[in-house]
């Protein structure tokens, strides 16, 4: 999949002054954009479909995002994206987990619509909004997506 850097049409008045690197498209499926927020947090705006033809675009913008020595947070905005499958949400759920690992944080906001709908569904909206806060909330939230079995209901 080609992945082109493209120049923002409009600037962000919401960024307060923060300088937005480029948006990075693959095709027309997935824009993202990366500006640096306040102190050490970075905000990736994603916008358009998070799903298998975009997952590797994705998840290398947000391990750049965290894995960037001078970030302690990043934010992934889902305001703007309309569609997210099982690789977009295997792709955050595994960013969240790196971030961890790195001692950093990474959450998403702003999902609402289907992709709320997803997130709530597979369970993984507490843990991906950020809503864990001990090691033990931690574990349990690692393992309880991966622990769904396929069970037929009698």
């Amino acid at each position: 999949m080609p992945v082109t850097p493209s120049t923002p049409s409009t600037g962000d008045s919401s960024s307060g002054g923060a300088e937005s690197e480029p948006i990075w498209t693959a095709a027309p499926r997935l824009v993202l954009s990366r500006r640096h927020g306040g102190g050490a947090r970075t905000v990736v705006v994603a916008g358009g479909d998070a799903d298998l033809a975009a997952r590797d675009l994705l998840e290398s913008q947000l391990r750049m995002s965290v894995e960037d020595e001078s970030t302690r947070e990043v934010v992934l905005d889902l305001r703007d994206v309309r569609f997210l499958d099982s690789s977009g949400l295997a792709v955050l759920v595994k960013v969240r987990r790196l971030a961890r690992e790195a001692g950093k944080r990474f959450w998403v906001e702003g999902a609402t619509g289907m992709v709320r709908d997803v997130m709530d569904l597979t369970g993984v909206w507490g843990y991906l909004a950020g809503g864990h806060t001990s090691v033990t909330d931690e574990r349990a939230a690692d393992q309880q997506p991966m622990e769904r079995s396929h069970r037929k209901e009698t």
